[in-house]
């Protein structure tokens, strides 16, 4: 788990195509609400307990060039909540794409 400033993910439709670049502004809501009234749910390092759970982390992947240094995998609607919550880091769980190599490379 890495902690990373939310102004370096960055998400793509093409690779995140659930909500073609529209976010489910409700869902949305219901995350920001539940941060502002207990911001530490935002931290995902953190252990559960019996009686309080943090959000599952953020999932991304470290990307070359672009807008920002991670794509996101999984967690739009949260990563969302987080900035309309003021929230300006994250934990994230950070994932390693498998290397194309020989003969199973993909052409360009």
């Amino acid at each position: 788990m890495q902690r990373i400033p939310l102004d370096q993910i960055t998400y793509d439709p093409q690779y995140y195509p659930r909500v073609n670049g529209k976010e489910d502004w409700f869902t949305v809501n219901l995350y920001k609400d539940a941060l502002v009234l207990d911001p530490r749910k935002a931290d995902a390092s953190r252990k559960a307990t019996k009686h309080w759970k943090p959000f599952p982390p953020i999932i991304v992947v470290r990307i070359q060039g672009g807008k920002g240094t991670f794509l996101i995998l999984d967690g739009l609607h949260r990563l969302k909540a987080f900035a309309a919550a003021g929230i300006d880091h994250i934990y994230a769980e950070v994932e390693q794409l498998p290397r194309a190599s020989g003969s199973n490379a993909l052409p360009n």
